[in-house]
Order: structure tokens, then sequence, then C-alpha cells
């Protein structure tokens, strides 16, 4: 069975496994701060001090705190509720929350009126009884001190905010309000345990003391408000859909919400907003006319019209947006749906006539979803058959592509190495002939005779053969990998020497050639390698610095390298140098602009450089003039005469 996008049964079960712990202290918290103010709210009825004040002859909660410290634990329960398992509370929070926000407004608005036309409201004095109080402690009798009135406004602004607002927003409107509040508390309840009455907002003849056990409902109610904030709140809960696609059909379920329709929301809200304000109005009035002068009666009768009529206001928008929330989310989502975009959700946590609305809408877009699901199967499945076939055909094309490549490169280092092969061949093989045709036997006897200068010619050239021919079945080899190296220690220096008189003897014969040959080597350095392969080494490069320098010096040196384990060889020349060209291919097969080599020779001498564990670089001299070839290779190592 397939999951429609959207069903969040992961998180609500993640919901609903919240601490215990944390969920009854929450509770608790909520359930003792009305407690209290029905307490405080039954001492003032029933004129019982101790209930009002826990200090005797100290600030007292006045009545209209009471009151909404009643309806303040009841809308910090239901936001708590809400925000640890949405289920079940949000039919019932639009009930709850609203009516409990006006009261609190009624209450807090008329102090607010009261204070600024400077004229009693009636609240000021309900149930009030003492005539003589210390003026530094309370302003007015029944007014609350400033700070409270801005809390219970706070209050009824997180109330507002859990119906209307939703997601991210919410949750910092609630944790900051809480924040806000418990900030408020913890200041006077500073104030109260360093005896500092400015703390707990106590200003002689302007505003009333902020009472002990206010102040400790108010930290109480910030932290309810903060740890819901944190927890996170999941109004927008999603009507799970699931589809059926082996019986075709589609099935919806509304989580366990204790429903409530729309007929009584509206009823109850209707008579909320009906009954209450007049409650408030007749009652306080009628209290009031007992005390009151007509004129002073009549002001305060303007003032709670005033003060009602604002928290109406504000109470019917609060409303009327709640309300109209759920439609406009149906209205837009039907709006995408009529675009084409099936992924949109009715996310409704209501079982009222909306919500049942949005899970028949729900389930005739599954049905639309179903109808198209299987025709873009079938398409899908069409695509799949040709994109298969389409693979196969480029992975061929590719392939085909890349063998052509891979021949055009292969026939182009074919060519190459014939060309230069052919060429090199030749060189060494003119001369044998130029000088065996001169041989030509010219007398009846057939004895040949050969000048010096042309038998040297054809050793040398028969050499030269040699090791071009070498060269080509050692490449062969690297190719292959089947280079074989055969180790032995050796005296390093006897072969530099015998390397450097055998080309000294070579360049005295060649006239064009105008050549010195140095060596410098410190003391006997016997290396760890294949003798023959450094020669081929060795040759390779001194045949090189000879190859391009007519006239100066090659210069051979053998040091010991600064780890001590490996010996440094260079072989410096005062020829023309090494072309920038060539520098960075320079130990690459045919990497030459020479028609005087093949470009073997340095990638021969790389590869058995590297196969001894040593390195081979060069570098263009300072001067210049000439180029300098360096290489490495390691030094024997001494063994013990017992382990020998």
């Amino acid at each position: 069975m397939d999951i429609v996008p959207g069903y969040s049964g992961h998180n609500t079960s993640r919901h609903r496994n919240t601490s215990l712990i944390l969920q009854r202290a929450i509770q608790l918290s909520s359930i003792t701060i009305s407690f209290v103010g029905l307490a405080v709210l039954i001492g003032w009825i029933m004129d019982i001090p101790a209930l009002t004040s826990l200090i005797p002859n100290s600030v007292t909660m006045k009545f209209s705190t009471a009151v909404s410290f009643i309806f303040t634990g009841v809308s910090i329960l239901i936001i708590s509720k809400l925000a640890i398992e949405s289920s079940g509370y949000s039919d019932l929070s639009h009930i709850v929350l609203p009516i409990s926000m006006l009261i609190i407004l009624l209450f807090m608005s008329t102090h607010i009126g009261s204070i600024i036309v400077s004229a009693p409201s009636g609240v000021d004095n309900l149930f009030v009884k003492e005539q003589e109080l210390d003026p530094v402690l309370t302003a007015s009798p029944g007014r609350p001190s400033f700070p409270t009135m801005i809390n219970f406004l706070l209050i009824a602004a997180a109330a507002a905010g859990t119906l209307i607002t939703s997601g991210s927003n919410l949750k910092k409107l609630i944790g900051g309000t809480g924040f806000a509040i418990g900030i408020i508390g913890s200041v006077a309840l500073a104030g109260y345990a360093l005896s500092l009455p400015m703390l707990y907002y106590s200003f002689e003849g302007l505003n009333t003391a902020m009472a002990i056990h206010s102040a400790a409902l108010f930290v109480v109610a910030g932290l309810v408000l903060i740890i819901s904030g944190k927890i996170g709140f999941r109004r927008e809960v999603e009507i799970p859909i699931a589809y059926d696609a082996a019986h075709n059909s589609a099935w919806h379920s509304i989580s366990n919400n204790k429903t409530i329709s729309l007929r009584t929301k509206f009823v109850c809200l209707f008579l909320a907003i009906s009954i209450i304000p007049i409650f408030f109005i007749g009652g306080i009035s009628l209290s009031n006319s007992k005390i009151y002068s007509a004129t002073v009666l009549e002001n305060s009768i303007e003032i709670l019209g005033i003060a009602t009529a604002i928290s109406v206001a504000f109470f019917a928008a609060v409303i009327s947006k709640s309300i109209l929330q759920p439609i406009m989310s149906l209205r837009r989502a039907a709006r995408k749906i009529a675009c084409g975009d099936y992924d949109v959700n009715v996310d409704l946590h209501s079982g009222d006539e909306i919500g049942e609305l949005a899970s028949d809408f729900e389930k005739m877009k599954e049905s639309v979803v179903s109808t198209n699901r299987n025709l873009e199967r079938l398409v899908e499945l069409r695509t799949l058959e040709l994109n298969e076939a389409n693979k196969k055909l480029s992975l061929s094309n590719t392939q085909l592509v890349g063998a052509n490549e891979k021949l055009a490169k292969q026939d182009k280092i074919m060519h190459d190495f014939i060309n230069i092969a052919a060429h090199e061949l030749k060189s060494p093989i003119t001369p044998i002939l130029l000088a065996t045709s001169l041989a030509q036997p010219k007398d009846e006897d057939k004895q040949v005779t050969l000048s010096k200068d042309a038998f040297d010619m054809i050793v040398s050239n028969a050499r030269r053969l040699k090791r071009l021919a070498g060269d080509i079945l050692d490449v062969a080899r690297i190719e292959s990998n089947f280079l074989d190296i055969h180790k032995q220690n050796f005296e390093l220096n006897e072969l530099l020497d015998s390397i450097v008189n055998e080309y000294a003897a070579q360049v005295k014969q060649d006239s064009s050639k105008k050549v010195e040959f140095l060596l410098s080597c410190n003391g006997p350095i016997e290396i760890d390698g294949d003798k023959d392969r450094i020669t081929q080494v060795v040759h390779n490069l001194v045949a090189n610095a000879v190859r391009f320098t007519d006239e100066g010096s090659v210069i051979i040196k053998a040091v010991k390298g600064a780890s001590a384990s490996d010996v440094v060889v260079s072989i410096k020349d005062s020829g023309t140098g090494i072309h920038p060209e060539i520098m960075p291919k320079l130990f690459s097969k045919f990497a030459t602009k020479s028609e005087k080599g093949t470009g073997l020779g340095l990638y021969l001498a790389r590869n058995i450089v590297e196969a001894h564990g040593g390195k081979i670089w060069a570098e263009n001299n300072k001067n210049g003039i000439g180029a300098t070839f360096i290489f490495t290779v390691p030094i024997a190592s001494k063994i013990p005469a017992d382990q020998s």
C-alpha cells in the first residue's frame, strides 16, 4: 500500500511519545494557575484576606487579576495540549481560547480605559472592602499593576496567535510571549526576595505593586509557554490518505479528534459574544450603582462600553480569521489542483463539516490521481522500453567511437615510431654499406682490404645499430611490464670512469666535436642495482649530452645524497639546452625536436631509474648554456659480517 506524501504518521507517533512527566508537569502547572485564581476570587467574594494576600497587610491579588488567572490557566492548558498532542484539542480550542481571551480583554481593556480617561470604571472597586491602604503598595484599590495588565494582554495575544498562526511563527510567538511574561514575574519575585518595592513595581500614587502570588503564577505561566514553544505545534495536522493500488480504491481517516460541529462552534461563540459582555457591563454597573453618583456611574458605563466594544471587535477579528483559514486552505488547494498540481494536501485539523469536506475533496483528488497514475505508468513503460533501446544504441556508438579513437591513437604512435625507427636505422646502415662498397675486392685473389677509418666506422655504426635495436626491444618490454632488474652491489665510480673513457675515445675520432669530459667523484661509492641497466642509463644520458654539444665540456658528478641512503649522479653539458616545448614531456616516448635521436633513450632511463626506486629529472643550466640531467639510485646497504 502506497502512502500519499504529506502523511506524517512518524511525526505524530513521536509527538505522542513525548515525556509523560513533562506533560503531567505542564497540566499540573496550568491547573494550579486556575485553581489559585479561583481561590483568590472566592477570597474576594467571601472576604477572606488570607486568600487575597499571602502576606498579612501586604499587596493583594486584585479581583480582575484572579478572574484573568482562572482563564489564563485554561488557555495555557489548551495551548500546551495543542503543542504536545494536537489531536482532540483543535476543535475545542476554537471555543475555549476565544472565550478566555474575551474575558481577559474585557477586564484589562476596562482598566486601561479607566487610566486613560482618569475616571473610575467600576471594576476598580469590585468587591473591594478595605478603605485605608498603604499608598506605597496600592495606588488604586482594585486595579492591578501595569506589568500585570501587560502580561495578561500578552497571554490574550498568545491565545489569538494560536488560533490564527501556525508553524515556526507560532512557535516564536508562544516562546517569546512566555519569555516576556516569565521575566516580568521573575523581577517581581526578586523584589520580594530582596525587599525592594521598586522591583515588584510599587510606585507611590502611580502604580499598584504586583502581588507575590501573581508574580509566582506569571513565572509558572511563562515557563509553560516557553516549553510549549520549544516542543512545537502541529496545527497543520494532515488528513492521512492512503491509496491501495491493488484494489483501485481510496480511503481516508481523520485523527481521533473530539469533533465539534461547525454549528456548535458558532452557537457557543455567538452566545459568548452576546451574553458575556451583557453580564460584564450589567453586573458591574449594578454593583457600582450603590457606590457612585449618577455622573460617575455614567462615566463608568461609557468606559465599560468602549472597552467592551474594543474587546469584542478584536475577538470577532480573531474568530473570523481562524474560521476562514480552513476554507481558504481548501480554496488554495482546489486552485492548485485545477492547475495540475496534484501534490497539494489539504491539511485541516478539524472534525467538523469543513474537515469532512476536505476529506471528500481528498478522496476525489485521489481518484483523479489514480487515473493519472495508471496512464503515466503506461507512458513510463513505453518510454522505458524506448530509452533502453536508445541506451543500447548509444552504448554501441560510444564503444565504436572509443575503439576508433584508440585505433587512431595507436596508428599515430605506430606511424611516428616507424618514421623515427626507419630514420635511425638508416643512419648507421648507410655508412656501413658505404665502407663495405669501398672494400670490394678488385684483384683476382679476392682479398678485401679495409682502412682503419673504414673499419672503425663499421664497428661504431654496428654498435649504434645494436643499441637502437636494444632500445626498441626494451621499450616493448616496458610496455608489456616485462623489464627485468637484477640487482647487485657494484662500484659506481669504476662504471662512470669506463663510460667517460669510452666516449672520450669516440669524440677524439670525430673532428666535428671538441668536447672535454670531466669526472668528479667523492671517493668510492658502492650502489645496489642492475649494473647493465645503470650502465644503459648513463650511456643514454652521456650520449644525449655529446649529441647536443659540439664544443665545450661534459661534467659527470657522483655524490652521496643528503639522506646518505642514495647517490646523486649528474651529467652537465654545455650544448643547446632543452627546448621549452619538450621540457614537460622530456621523459616520454618520442619526445624530441631533434633529428639526431629517437626520443627513446630518456624514456628508457626514466623507467630504469624508477624501477630501482630512484628519481630522474632535468633542468637548463642557470648560465643559459646547456642542460643538466640528474638521477638517484640507492647506495648498497652494509651487511654485518655475521649475517653475510
